[in-house]
Formats: structure tokens, C-alpha cells, sequence
């Protein structure tokens, strides 16, 4: 992500990318070496802690949430809560291209895949939602409305509540 920060700034693009929560100690000497470059201390917004009860008011000033996973098998078989966070506040999504990742921004018109560990990619994907904020709008809003109506512990209870069902009939068969 910070690649691609330095790719749209050296576009004269103006970005900025706000990162919340705790460096990893693997990632956090390359990370703080990123940041503490030329021209970067403008582009790059570290805080390192909020609480949930915060998250919100960072959330409504973002203009897109990304989930920038690394594909690995791993990644290929679970899905990251901040897709469904950002979603919640109709941001729309830039996504790496991990399997569950891309079947619900494709499947709800949420968001843009590309491909993991690709900054140019992931550069050409920011700057087309930045050009063209009436998409990216409509798709902040395809993602609140899939959070809003499947993605959300009313919906997911059913589903979990038909399968114990069916699996108690098989057990009592």
C-alpha cells in the first residue's frame, strides 16, 4: 500500500493512507523505514490504537477501506472483519486478490480486486475510484446494503440454525 502511496505521489496524485492498529515487530522496521521517507509523513497517517467505540468517526471521513492480505492458502479461506466494518459505512473496497475476498466484492458490486503484492495495481485501482467518485459511491453503497441485508448476525444465525437442524435429524435417523 505504501508503494502505491509513492506511485500516485509521484503522479502528483494528492492520497493519503490512514493506517490504524499495531505494526507487526516482522513488519514494523520496513514499515517505520516507509514512513519515515521524504515526502511521506504527509501521505502515510499511523495510529497506532483506537478503541471500537473510535472506529466510526475515522470510518466517515475515509473515502475507501482496503484489504491489502498477501494471498497465501491461509488468506484463501477466511475474510478479514474491516471488509465488512468498511462496508457497514458504504465505503467502498480495494481488495488483494484472495478467493473470499474477490467472490464478495464481485458478487455485490462492492469494490475493486487487485492483485496481492501488485502496487501498480493497487495504484490504478485508488486512482480510478478517485476519478470516478460516482462509482465508488454506488459501490460503498452495494456494500452497506449486502452488510445490512446477508452479512450481519441476524441473516448468518439462520443459516447456522438450519444446519444444526439438519444435522440433528441425521443424528436422530
Amino acid at each position: 500500500v505504501t508503494e502505491a502511496v509513492r506511485i500516485l505521489r509521484d503522479r502528483g496524485e494528492k492520497v493519503t493512507f490512514l493506517v490504524i492498529g499495531p505494526v507487526d515487530t516482522p513488519e514494523k522496521e520496513l514499515f517505520n523505514g516507509v514512513f519515515n521517507r521524504p515526502g511521506y509523513r504527509e501521505s502515510v497517517i499511523h495510529v497506532p490504537w483506537i478503541s471500537l467505540a473510535e472506529l466510526p468517526s475515522y470510518l466517515t471521513v475515509a473515502d475507501a477501506g482496503i484489504s491489502p492480505i498477501i494471498k497465501s492458502e491461509q488468506h484463501d479461506t477466511t475474510i478479514a472483519n474491516k471488509m465488512f466494518q468498511y462496508s457497514l459505512f458504504g465505503k467502498p473496497l480495494l481488495v488483494s486478490d484472495c478467493v473470499p475476498q474477490v467472490r464478495i466484492v464481485e458478487t455485490d458490486r462492492s469494490g475493486l480486486v487487485f492483485r496481492s503484492g501488485n502496487a501498480e495495481d493497487l495504484a490504478e485501482k485508488i486512482l480510478f475510484l478517485m476519478k470516478n467518485p460516482q462509482t465508488a459511491r454506488e459501490m460503498g453503497e452495494n456494500g452497506r446494503h449486502a452488510v445490512t441485508t446477508k452479512y450481519n448476525l441476524v441473516e448468518g444465525s439462520k443459516e447456522l440454525i438450519a444446519m444444526y437442524e439438519q444435522e440433528s435429524m441425521k443424528i436422530r435417523s
